[in-house]
Formats: structure tokens, sequence, C-alpha cells
């Protein structure tokens, strides 16, 4: 093989580095089909890669063959990607035949996706999720040409193997055809089940019959559910089912719900939101609500929300843009306001978006924000540019077309002059092309002024990175191979002369000892690495950064108390009569201390992400 040293290379230093278990065929495709086969064939046996990937790339029969072949043998392969490589139902048929010889195989995860394997190829999916002893943790079969037939078959195996309602928490049938009757998904997912992953989207399924299944089975664990782009009913009725509203009060771990384009009726918005509120269990929640309706009493409901943390409103709004926005600001302005991103591309707001702009300023919990697509211009740029001077929150901004000139960036450079936490501004290629257009040199200064003062804010995030130990080998090869070469030569040496003595300690045997210990001195530095990494102990200083983490919490705790004791003396001795009622006084102190306290979290991540990092990546 041509290029076995270069693999092997990658093998021992890029793989070993990255502490990566997934052995990615597309890292080789500057290889031919014939020698990729190797490279496959060594996982029969290899007990450190547990995963394959070949997604996006050419695979011949040959190589095809040979993942069936390791499949057979190996006890350690247990996620296959094959995702986007124009497989068919023979293929699956195949696997399904290979996993019957190997019984004990450790193969949890399966990713056929954008494959056109289609219901044929479904069925035989599901006999291979039969013969899975040890259940399966993730399936994806996302644009593979299923219908209703297809994913009833492979819900049936779902079931007949009871295994799978303790193991299977990733499941995709995004794009498929469901739009007949799917009586066995539902039975599956009607039953309690550890599902934290559905994406169900663009499959024409009816979301009242679906809830009326989630709603039984999938309340306690289920994080992430993707309903987007399906009909909410097959009747015209307005009404909303009462499982509706009854999963979104008793779901348990929701953290993101897609339910855009689904032209849900206003009964079942309104369950869904009081759905949200209601449960005490939801207190961090991204929804994507990028529908064709009028959103106005929407966002009033969801600002009496605080449990959606992340919400997306792209290009949703057709009317009525201006009462939206009043209810985005409110939301925003809100003392209480914990939403952390706000997506809102593509909406051609204009002016209807200044307001939102002028109120970023004081906010305290935004720190996404995308507002592309809005055509906010220079007048948008300089109010956006003046809230970043006072705002220190916000780290992305997203930005692109909205017919920025020169003069909208060269505010925007002056305001990042003061402001430190900003860290990425994605760059507005379809702005600066006619800034270019008009003057190319002032807009590549300006340009490189953002970048360069983005990048002065992330710099502390570069001293905080992981440190990452290369192999000794990749360290020492010249030194290796000097030390090896001395072998030979020594080992040379002594074949010449022979055995002239058999006394034990003349030059001969002193000079094997020497080499064997020479060979044995390869492996120390990986062993004394070892024992470094492999500490049972806490570390010392780690310990003591702890401690004084804690130190400056309670410094900062008991300096923020007499803080509030000066400033209500200062009070009571300016109004005298309004604090003259000590239950006041004592509200007073309450609120204060729940408003300005900083959590010991914070401190701590300063402390250890900070100096803590440079102190421990120097001791390594």
């Amino acid at each position: 093989m041509a290029h076995r040293d270069e693999v092997a290379w990658d093998v021992d230093n890029i793989y070993f580095s990255l502490n990566t278990r997934e052995l990615n065929l597309k890292d080789f495709e500057y290889l031919d089909q014939k020698d990729l086969i190797p490279i496959i064939n060594a996982l029969e046996y290899n007990t450190w890669f547990t995963k394959l990937r070949a997604n996006q790339i050419k695979l011949s029969h040959d190589n095809l063959d040979k993942i069936f072949h390791v499949l057979k043998k190996s006890l350690n392969l247990e996620e296959l990607y094959l995702d986007n490589l124009g497989l068919k139902a023979d293929f699956v048929n195949k696997l399904a035949n290979t996993l019957k010889v190997n019984p004990v195989s450790a193969l949890h995860t399966v990713d056929l996706s954008y494959n056109p394997i289609e219901d044929k190829g479904a069925c035989y999916l599901g006999q291979c999720v039969n013969r899975l002893t040890k259940g399966l943790v993730h399936i994806n079969v996302s644009h593979c040409g299923l219908s209703s037939k297809g994913v009833n078959n492979m819900s049936a195996a779902f079931c007949a193997n009871t295994t799978n309602l303790n193991t299977l928490t990733y499941l995709n049938l995004s794009a498929n055809s469901l739009k007949d009757d799917i009586s066995n998904l539902h039975n599956f997912l009607s039953q309690s089940n550890a599902l934290q992953h559905l994406d169900i989207s663009s499959t024409d399924i009816v979301l009242e019959n679906l809830f009326d299944a989630l709603v039984k089975g999938c309340t306690t664990n289920l994080v992430h559910l993707n309903v987007s782009r399906n009909p909410f009913s097959s009747k015209k009725s307005k009404e909303a089912p009462i499982s509706f509203k009854q999963f979104f009060s008793s779901t348990l771990n929701l953290k993101f719900l897609n339910i855009s384009h689904c032209k849900l009726p206003q009964e079942a918005l309104k369950n869904l939101l009081l759905g949200l509120a209601c449960n005490e269990f939801t207190k961090e929640m991204s929804l994507d609500i990028n529908m064709d309706g009028d959103l106005c009493n929407v966002v009033l409901a969801i600002s009496k929300n605080k449990s959606l943390k992340h919400l997306n409103m792209g290009r949703s709004m057709k009317k009525h843009m201006a009462l939206i926005m009043d209810s985005v600001v409110q939301i925003i302005q809100d003392d209480e306001c914990i939403l952390q991103s706000l997506v809102m591309p593509d909406c051609r707001l204009r002016g209807d978006l200044f307001n939102l702009l002028n109120a970023l300023g004081d906010n305290k919990s935004l720190e996404l924000l995308d507002i592309s697509g809005n055509l906010i211009g220079d007048s948008g740029a300089r109010l956006l540019a003046k809230a970043l001077q006072i705002n220190s929150k916000l780290k992305t901004i997203i930005l692109d077309r909205n017919n920025i000139t020169l003069q909208g960036y060269h505010d925007l450079a002056y305001a990042l002059e003061s402001n430190r936490n900003l860290q990425y501004i994605p760059f507005p290629i379809f702005d600066v092309t006619p800034c270019m257009k008009a003057s190319a040199e002032r807009t590549d200064v300006l340009m490189r002024k953002i970048q360069d003062l983005l990048n002065r804010n992330v710099s502390f995030k570069r001293q905080a990175t992981k440190h990452i130990s290369l192999q000794a080998g990749f360290l020492l090869t010249s030194k290796q191979q000097a030390l090896e070469r001395l072998v030979t030569q020594t080992q040379d040496a002594i074949k010449s002369l022979g055995s002239d003595s058999i006394a034990p300690h003349n030059d001969i045997n002193h000079a094997n000892d020497v080499i064997r210990d020479a060979e044995d001195c390869k492996q120390l530095l990986i062993r004394l690495q070892e024992v470094a990494q492999h500490r049972n102990d806490k570390h010392p200083v780690e310990e003591k950064l702890q401690q004084v983490s804690s130190d400056i919490y309670n410094s900062v705790c008991d300096s923020i108390q007499v803080m509030i004791e000066k400033m209500l003396k200062t009070c009571k001795e300016q109004c005298p009569y309004v604090l003259r009622d000590e239950h006041t006084v004592q509200d007073i102190k309450r609120d204060c201390k729940q408003k300005k306290q900083i959590p010991l979290d914070y401190v701590t991540s300063c402390v250890r992400h900070q100096a803590g990092v440079d102190i421990m990546n120097r001791l390594r």
C-alpha cells in the first residue's frame, strides 16, 4: 500500500491526540478504493475504534463486503454511519444476514440516512433490530424513501424486541411519507420508552394522533422533538385534543421543540403555551414557532413563559409587525428575562426593528441575536452600535443582508472598541460585496479592524483551551530514529564479532543488555505520561483553586452586603419618612440580595478557566 506510512501516522498521532474512537473513511478518500480494504479490515480485531463512518464518499462493492466481513467478526464495533452512499435494500438485507452470523455483536447505532432503501429496506432493517440482543440506541433513516408500510414494519420490530424500549434514545424518520396508517409507530411511542431525540418532521404525519401516543410514553425522557412541516389534523376542526396540552404540561425534560409551519389552530397553540407555562419542570426551552399566521398573540403569551431560553421567529412576520415587535421588546426589557438567543432572520422588518435594537443596551440575558435579512440599513447599524457600547452580555450577532454600508460598519467598529464581550460576527459577505466595489481599501481596513477587535475579545478563550498532549512517538520521532540506527549498528557489530566469549560480564553481553534497555526506552515516555494522567487522587493545585474560589466568593458576598448597608443608610438619610418602616427596609435588603448575588459557579469558572488552565497546562 503506497500510503501506508501516511495512514499509520494519521492514526498514531491525529486520532490518538484527539482521543477519537471513530474511524472516518472520508479522512482517507485520497486513496484508491483497493487501498481502503486493509484499513477497513483492520477493524476486525481492533479494540480501539468503536465507530465506523463512511458518509458522502464512494465505496466499491469490495469495500462494502469488507464492512460486512468486519461486522461478522468484530466484538467492539458499536456505531455504523453509512449516510448518503446510494445504498439500497439489498445492502440492508446483507446487513441483517451478517448480524445473524454474529449474535454477540456490540452494534447499537445505525445511520442509513439519505440512502434510497425504501420500504423493502425498512423490512430488512427490522430484522437487524431483532438480532441486536443488546438493543438499539440510535437509528437514523431520514430521507430514505420510506412510506407508512416500511415504518410500520420497523416499528413492529422495535416492539417485538422489548429491550429497545429501554435502550433506543434517538429516532429520526424525517422526510419520509407517513400520511397513511402508522399504528405500529403509535403503539411503540405510547409505551414507556427511553427516547430522548425524536425527529418526525416533513412526514405528513397527523400531529393530533401523534400526541395521543406521545403523552402516554414519551413524557419522561424526551429532550428534542421536531414535528415541523406536518398537518395538525386531518379534519377542519379548530379544536385541539386534550392530549396536546397534557403532553406539554407533563413533559419532564423537553429542551427543544420545533413545531414550525404546522398551521396550528389558535386553540392548539393556546394549549401548547398554557401547557408549557404551567409545567414546573421546563426550566430551559428552545422553541421554533416559525409560523405563517398572526404571531402577535403568540409573542404576548411567550412573554409570560419563564422557561423559554431560545426563540426562533424567522420568516414568520407577515402582518402586524409593529405590534409583534413591541411584544418582543417587552420580553427583552423585562428584568426577569431569561431569553438567551433570539433568531428572526429574513423578516424584512426595516424600521420596526429599531426599538428592539435600542432595548439591547441594558438587556442582561441575550447571548445570540440573528437579525440578518431585515434591511435595517445604516440607521439600524448606528442604533446597534450604541447598544453594543453598553451591552455586557451579547456574544454573537448575525447581521448580513441588511443593506449596511461602510458608514454603518464604521459605527460598529467604533462600538467594538469599548465592547469586550462580543466574540463573533459572521462575515457579512452580501453587504460587504457592494462596499468593496465602492472602496475596496477602506472596506478592507474596516473589516480587519472589526475582526481584530473580535479576536481580542476571544483571546482569553484561547488561553483556556484544553491542553492536548501529542503522542510521544510524534514528539520524539527524530530521536527514536537516531536511537534505532545506533541499535542496528551495534547489533551488526555484535554479529560480526561473534560469540568470542561466554563470560557473564564481557562487552558483548553488556552491549546486549544496553540494546534491550534501549528498546524498552521507546515506550518509557508513554508510560510516564500514563502515570501522570491517571492519578487517582485529585491534583493539589485543583484543590487549592477550589478553595481560592470559595474564599473569593465569600469576599465578594461580604463586599456586596457592606455596600447594600451603606446604600440603605444613605437612602434613610435622604428619605427618612418612606424608610421609617423596618419591614420595608428588610424587603429591600432581601430583593437586593437576590438580584445582586454572583453565583459561586461563575467565580469558580473564572478562576479555573483562566488562571487555573494556564497553571495546569504549565504543570503538564
